[in-house]
């Protein structure tokens, strides 16, 4: 019994530990290359339209494709780099991370789902609400990657907003890539600059 209430109390050391302690898992570089891809998806939407961009689903999806790719690289990448500079604590802090992400990524999902599935006249509100859904998720990790974030909070809130109106008065007509392309760009810049100097002051 006093082994298992040791354990439990080092357990909850830790928790309160990484609590206190800002998450360093994101790399800037890896957030950087995401913001690249989205400009590089953007492009090639706009040179090989019928290819990528022929409809509204067609478009769509290749975003949510781009999404998955980003996704896997950025985790993969967090993974490896908290292991690596968050040592004991990491399972602690990569855990306190999904639990702050994980919700607005599974309403994005859902989303994403419904309206593809059931409200295609509806399809130009998915980006501006991916964008939107992008602030909830960085409001939510801000008090774990250092105030500055907010920042960045800010920005995906105003474009989404921005993207969701145009969306709203184009409904039939394929959005222009430039709508996601941009604003992930900046935004996933401004991200991995903010990391960078919360680091360098950690």
């Amino acid at each position: 019994m006093d082994l298992d209430k040791a354990l439990s109390e080092i357990s909850e050391i830790r928790s309160h530990l990484a609590g206190q302690e800002l998450f360093q898992g994101f790399g800037p570089a890896s957030i950087a290359c995401t913001g690249l891809l989205a400009m590089f998806v953007a492009g090639a939407q706009i040179l090989m339209p019928a290819s990528l961009a022929a409809d509204q689903h067609g478009f769509i999806l290749c975003w949510v494709f781009t999404a998955f790719v980003a996704s896997l690289f950025i985790t993969a990448h967090m993974w490896y780099r908290a292991k690596e500079l968050h040592g004991t604590q990491s399972g602690a802090m990569l855990n306190r991370i999904f639990e702050q992400l994980m919700p607005p990524v599974f309403v994005v999902v859902v989303i994403t789902v419904v309206f593809v599935r059931f409200a295609p006249p509806l399809l130009n509100a998915l980006p501006g609400l991916w964008l939107l859904m992008a602030a909830l998720a960085v409001f939510a990790m801000a008090s774990s990657l250092g105030y500055r974030m907010r920042i960045v909070g800010v920005w995906y809130f105003l474009s989404g907003a921005t993207v969701l109106l145009i969306g709203l008065q184009q409904p039939q007509a394929v959005l222009s890539p430039w709508l996601l392309g941009l604003p992930f760009l900046i935004g996933q810049l401004a991200m991995a600059t903010v990391l960078k100097l919360e680091n360098s002051h950690t």
